[in-house]
């Protein structure tokens, strides 16, 4: 599992289901390093949306990753 799936699954906990498959299922793993996550969304309005509506929650979940949170 990559970092960007292991996100999700904890994303996934956090939104109702359509707002996770509407948003979060079709973005895909590029690469990451130690300062940033690299994710593929299929266009601007998804990265716009991402971006401005759950920023939040994915900070949540990539936090609980560092800290070693269980989901």
């Amino acid at each position: 599992m990559n970092v960007w799936e292991e996100a999700l699954s904890r994303v996934e906990s956090k939104l109702n289901r359509h707002s996770f498959y509407t948003w979060f299922k079709p973005t895909s793993y590029i690469k990451a390093d130690a300062a940033a996550v690299t994710v593929r969304v299929p266009n601007a309005l998804f990265k716009e949306w991402l971006t401005k509506h759950y920023a939040a929650v994915i900070g949540e979940a990539m936090g609980e990753m560092e800290r070693g949170i269980s989901p």
